[in-house]
């Protein structure tokens, strides 16, 4: 028994080998739901850089803005599940697309995509009018 699982395994992992080598056969589409020259499109140019010459194909891009990332979340959920198109998007304004309504998680919430990884590290942070009396967050809060 032990080696017919041994077998099973090593077939699904050949196929699947296989399959990943046939893939790309075309150019991937990054989606960018915001302008160009936003921080999404400056994210997507440096690592479509480094992707393009790992998958041997190009990389292009379809600028989406709109409704906080929104339009282009749906449409990349209305999309084939291809590997062909991609967005690139931060997971705060996923959740963002995905809390706003009913209809929206339906259109593109958690089911619809994966989180593959971090390609950026994005540090936000809290500012205020500079005012005297707004020193810190501790001040502001009380």
């Amino acid at each position: 028994m032990k080696r017919v699982i041994i077998i099973l395994i090593g077939i699904l992992v050949l196929g699947s080998v296989a399959y990943a080598a046939d893939f790309p056969t075309k150019p991937v589409t990054i989606i960018v739901p915001a302008k160009p020259g936003g921080g999404f499109d400056i994210s997507s140019r440096v690592a479509a850089a480094g992707w393009s010459k790992l998958l041997g194909q190009p990389m292009t891009f379809a600028y989406i803005p709109g409704a906080s990332t929104m339009i282009g979340q749906s449409r990349m959920s209305n999309l084939p599940a291809d590997g062909y198109t991609i967005i690139m998007t931060s997971i705060l304004m996923h959740a963002m697309a995905v809390a706003t309504s009913e209809a929206n998680n339906k259109m593109c919430g958690w089911d619809k995509v994966a989180f593959v990884g971090n390609v950026v590290a994005d540090r936000d942070g809290l500012m205020f009018h500079k005012d005297p009396q707004w020193k810190n967050a501790k001040v502001w809060i009380e």
